[in-house]
């Protein structure tokens, strides 16, 4: 029998999350235990876990799931601990990032467990976030997996994946590298895939991560900063379908300059999806109720860095991260969560937005 590759899954799910608040598209909550439990399921693979605040539970009742794309499922990790330092003897193939991107990271916990052969795989949401990761190990591959699974933790150690929003839970892809892409990088990354039937290898990756941040950017932001849920958004009489569209052409052009290629329909097509779906809380506006940090930067602040080097004018864009920004992050969004802040008028917004970065 052939030596077992190792696995490290960085980040299985934070606190606990009710159930109702989580069915809804483009949640990728906790999606790092199910992740881990679908690749535990390859007899040459041994899968340890990172966690947090649910390490008691895991650790002595192992992963249970209960899942819409491959029924009930329960696994005990080969290794369970709560921070990186407890397996730096373990010779990793692969590390997946899997932890809520609410700072900017410098992955300094992961420095003495990437060697030379470690492929990283950021499964995260937002624009911009493997840059760091190329920074950190510029030699290694890089793999850029796009969730589309909804995950939910109603208990510790316990899993819920109740629906997708594609017929496959990751579109994984190579992140671009300076140095190009090796025979080696390309075999890692169907390695990958292999693991899981709902593993899609994407070869355009930049484009399908634009396509998400398309109603990621619009849709979690706003609802952050109103309290709104999808459909209050999207409703024809009230004040912010204008800003919900505006933000999407926004990010349309900063992505096609950045050289995404879209549907020119793309836009019409996702508010038609979202309208026809039940209404959902975004999980930015699930993080406010809760008093959790939010994902500012990678939702909306590097969008907005990219445009500004790209030279492209986002005004709605560019006020919607300031009024994140003021709305802050953490504990200190608990008082407000029982009432609406006061927002701009999409007229007014743009206005300002405008003035500020002409």
């Amino acid at each position: 029998m052939g030596k077992s590759l190792e696995v490290l899954i960085f980040g299985t799910g934070g606190e606990s999350e009710p159930i109702f608040r989580l069915i809804g598209p483009l949640i990728a909550k906790a999606v790092g235990a199910v992740t881990a439990w679908r690749i535990a399921q390859n007899p040459a693979v041994r899968v340890s876990v990172v966690c947090r605040s649910n390490y008691e539970a895991i650790k002595a009742n192992g992963i249970r799931l209960r899942t819409a794309f491959w029924g009930p499922g329960h696994f005990m990790p080969a290794r369970v601990c709560r921070s990186p330092r407890e397996v730096r003897d373990v010779p990793f193939d692969y590390i997946v990032t899997a932890n809520k991107l609410t700072s900017s990271p410098t992955y300094s916990e992961l420095a003495g467990l990437v060697n030379s052969r470690t492929t990283l795989v950021s499964a995260q949401n937002g624009i911009g976030i493997e840059d760091t990761l190329r920074q950190a190990f510029p030699s290694n591959t890089l793999l850029s997996a796009i969730v589309y699974i909804s995950c939910a933790q109603p208990k510790p150690g316990i899993f819920r994946q109740p629906m997708a929003i594609k017929p496959h839970a990751l579109g994984v892809g190579l992140s671009h590298s300076p140095l190009g892409r090796s025979e080696e990088d390309i075999s890692r990354l169907r390695e990958f895939c292999s693991y899981d039937e709902k593993f899609a290898m994407i070869e355009d990756i930049v484009s399908h991560r634009w396509s998400k941040q398309l109603w990621n950017g619009a849709f979690n932001t706003l609802a952050a900063i109103t309290r709104c849920d999808s459909h209050q958004l999207l409703d024809p009489s009230g004040p912010y379908l204008a800003m919900v569209i505006g933000i999407m052409h926004e990010t349309q052009r900063v992505a096609a300059a950045a050289g995404a290629v879209m549907p020119p329909d793309a836009i019409e097509r996702l508010i038609e999806l979202t309208r026809r779906r039940p209404p959902v809380q975004p999980s930015m506006l699930q993080d406010v109720f809760a008093g959790r940090p939010l994902e500012t930067e990678s939702l909306c602040g590097n969008v907005c860095r990219l445009a500004e080097r790209l030279g492209i004018n986002t005004p709605i864009m560019t006020s919607v991260y300031r009024e994140l920004l003021a709305l802050g992050t953490g504990k200190e969004n608990q008082a407000s969560v029982t009432r609406k802040p006061k927002v701009e008028s999409p007229a007014a917004m743009v206005q300002h937005a405008a003035a500020q970065v002409a």
